[in-house]
């Protein structure tokens, strides 16, 4: 029997410089082995020097199309991005405009590959694909991230996929966001057959859209505990700056997780770790 594996992942790295600092040290101290790279945040050329200089951190690409800013000039992507170069702060009003204006498309097509190229231009490996807010997970953006991530050599991505009743169960956030959770499971549905059919490869189980902003060292203890795939990412956001930052930063960092993980051997992995699963092995939950 194969150890369960577990990618640990720290989103928005390039955001902040706080949020930078507060990944090194959940990487070197604790136990994250995995982020992802927001190429037009302020402090993304700190994030890419820091990333050469640990190594062992894998480091994928954050795509923003929504609550960020662009890479392209407003000139170039005028359906999705505002004078300022930001992209609107209402990802259900972005979802719609993507959805039912070829133009937005098309563009969405052209940053897309604008944030890939920068991504590269760092001589980073990339580890993965996932996006700001899953906005990749669209169905007008979708099958545009896995073209371009085919492009460019990009075999792995997030694709949420979490256990209502196992968050109902661990979580004491109430009331749980219900229809979050059925709409990310129509989504993976949907896209999940496509991933699949062009070779993508995608942990059976993504954790944190649930306890977004709020993972504490409980959660994560027993999380860790009922992992529901052979392979599994938990992803988190970290911050010096943030009280909630600050907390998922300490959980990160706790002998009590440390120890956690220890005792159920699990093997905690980056993205270029995962491989295409062979048929008959994915766990029970994995194939649900």
């Amino acid at each position: 029997m194969r150890p369960i594996r577990c990618i640990l992942n720290a989103d928005d790295v390039g955001r902040t410089p706080s949020i930078n600092a507060a990944i090194i040290k959940a990487h070197t101290e604790g136990v994250l082995t995995s982020c992802s790279l927001m190429v037009s945040g302020e402090a993304f050329t700190e994030a890419a020097h820091l990333a050469h200089e640990h190594p062992a951190l894998g480091v994928g690409l954050h795509l923003v199309l929504v609550c960020g800013k662009s890479v392209l000039p407003p000139s170039a992507i005028p359906h999705l991005a505002s004078v300022q170069g930001r992209f609107s702060a209402h990802a259900v009003i972005a979802g719609l405009r993507y959805f039912c204006s070829a133009a937005a498309q098309q563009e969405v097509r052209r940053e897309i590959n604008a944030q890939l190229e920068r991504f590269l231009a760092t001589n980073l490996p990339c580890s993965h694909v996932d996006s700001h807010f899953h906005m990749h997970m669209h169905p007008a953006v979708f099958d545009l991230v896995l073209e371009a991530a085919e492009g460019f050599g990009i075999k792995h991505l997030r694709l949420p996929n979490e256990e209502l009743w196992l968050h109902l169960r661990l979580s004491r956030r109430w009331p749980p966001d219900f229809l979050t959770a059925a709409t990310f499971t129509l989504l993976y549905r949907r896209n999940v057959k496509r991933a699949k059919a062009r070779g993508f490869i995608f942990a059976e189980r993504v954790y944190g859209l649930l306890q977004t902003n709020r993972l504490d060292e409980a959660y994560l203890c027993d999380l860790l505990q009922n992992l529901g795939g052979q392979t599994n990412e938990l992803y988190c956001h970290p911050d010096t700056a943030t009280e909630r930052g600050k907390v998922e930063l300490q959980a990160l960092l706790s002998p009590n997780v440390t120890q956690t993980v220890a005792r159920l051997r699990l093997q905690l992995i980056d993205y270029t770790a995962l491989e295409a699963p062979s048929p008959g092995t994915m766990s029970r939950r994995g194939r649900e």
